[in-house]
């Protein structure tokens, strides 16, 4: 994959700099649900389960986000996981039923996930050997702090009516900005350049990082959900 060297920091910028906004709205969104349920008198088992479908979503539909990548593109493939995004986020203070909410949050996920694994792809696919390490140091620096940065913001908007929704929706819809303008520079990579790895075979080679993953991924969910 031949790609300009400062191309290559174009997209490396806007790709960190789009997902750090993703984080900060998916740590937003999970106290602000949670505290809105918790107004509305819904016992703490369907404010779990709701928490949860995130996570259900992205194991649902996970598998057919590469699917998705070779059809119509990364860039498309982002740009309409955030427009999806965005338009829940919008509708979950108009529409209150609360299976319509188990919908919306899982779709949510389902679009968020989408964002997460091909923005990650990306950043592997163009960081430079020597450098992937502290690229990849400073990619997750930028997620951690977009995450802490969630509840805080919950804090000062408040919990209550529908604008701490269409705030966040709009805070969303702008990390998806510096997409097209990493696709303009010439920095998108060819995410078909390597023939796929099973999952089975992954976790057969990987178990250590795959246990990783599950541990830090129940941690944090349990973490957010309860705070």
């Amino acid at each position: 994959m031949a790609v300009v060297p400062g191309r290559t920091w174009h997209g490396l910028v806007a790709i960190i700099a789009s997902v750090g906004l993703v984080a900060l709205i998916y740590s937003i969104a999970a106290p602000l649900l949670g505290l809105n349920l918790e107004h509305r008198g819904v016992n703490s088992t369907l404010n779990g389960l709701l928490a949860a479908m995130p996570s259900v979503a992205i194991l649902m539909t996970g598998a057919f986000i590469p699917l998705a990548v070779r059809k119509f593109g990364a860039v498309t493939s982002i740009c309409f996981g955030t427009g999806l995004a965005v338009i829940a986020l919008a509708l979950f203070p108009i529409v209150t039923n609360l299976d319509f909410w188990f919908f919306l949050r899982f779709v949510m996920g389902a679009s968020i996930g989408m964002i997460w694994v091909i923005s990650e792809t990306w950043l592997n696919a163009l960081a430079p050997t020597a450098k992937r390490g502290r690229l990849i140091g400073i990619y997750v620096t930028v997620l951690s702090a977009g995450s802490a940065s969630g509840p805080l913001i919950v804090g000062f908007m408040g919990s209550e009516g529908p604008w701490p929704f269409w705030v966040s929706a709009a805070i969303l819809a702008v990390a998806m900005l510096p997409i097209p303008f990493a696709a303009r520079s010439g920095s998108v990579p060819d995410f078909h350049h390597r023939s796929a790895m099973p999952l089975h075979r992954a976790a057969r080679r990987a178990p250590a990082v795959m246990v990783a993953a599950i541990i830090h991924g129940a941690t944090t969910l349990v973490g957010l959900t309860l705070l």
